[in-house]
């Protein structure tokens, strides 16, 4: 009897083992467990996603209630519009000094009405702009001096998507650095607007965006004006 159940039992280990190791339940297991990891992965992404759709939503509350003090600080009559030499004062007070002429460019950049004032939308879009150029003025003042000279302003008006020569820099330097001891945050402020302003002429006639213009005399007086106005 022992042998014959040695005999019987060896089988059956022998038979059973196999399914088990290759097909049978660890392979069940090693399943179930990526499928678990895979819902487990799924609900944090989730949940993520969730909370960076919540923080954009917070931050989006945050930058317009910003924005609606900016405008109440700046619509000194109250009247919902904001005037170049409202925008002046606000930016003066605010620590940035530019001329009346540049503020009058950036309320006509945004002016979709061609009102001579902005409302509180084209208002979020003029200060995104200003705060744009905040940000990119402390990116290119490499080394923390507060102003940009000739090479900080080249690499970053070529960074920014212009292709110009240096020369070509050190003529519009010329225009906005007065003192010539670099350009101040309210200098290049005034420089943005006028790159801005330059390019939107250019296109008008780069029709073909081909980067290159032929202008007779009566086409430059038109560029002039439009630069002007």
């Amino acid at each position: 009897m022992p042998q014959g159940v040695g005999m019987s039992t060896a089988p059956m280990q022998a038979g059973l083992a196999p399914g088990i190791a290759s097909q049978g339940m660890p392979m069940t297991f090693q399943n179930a467990g990526r499928m678990v990891m895979n819902q487990a992965g799924g609900i944090a992404s989730m949940q993520q996603a969730a909370q960076m759709a919540l923080q954009q939503q917070q931050m989006a509350i945050q930058e317009q209630a910003q924005l609606a003090s900016w405008f109440q600080f700046a619509d000194t009559d109250h009247s919902g519009k904001i005037e170049p030499s409202e925008l002046n004062a606000a930016l003066a007070k605010a620590g940035v000094t530019v001329s009346p002429r540049t503020t009058l460019l950036m309320v006509r950049m945004f002016d979709t009405q061609r009102t001579g004032t902005v409302d509180f939308g084209q208002f979020s879009q003029l200060w995104r702009f200003i705060q744009s150029a905040q940000r990119s003025f402390t990116a290119f003042d490499r080394d923390g001096s507060g102003r940009l000279d000739l090479r900080e302003v080249h690499q970053g008006i070529t960074q920014t998507g212009f292709s110009v020569s240096e020369q070509a820099i050190v003529q519009v330097m010329k225009v906005f650095d007065r003192e010539q001891r670099g350009l101040d945050y309210g200098q290049f402020l005034e420089l943005c607007v006028f790159m801005g302003l330059a390019r939107s002429v250019f296109g008008f006639f780069d029709g073909q965006r081909t980067g290159q213009v032929l202008l007779n005399f009566d086409s430059f007086l038109t560029a002039c004006s439009l630069m002007l106005t």
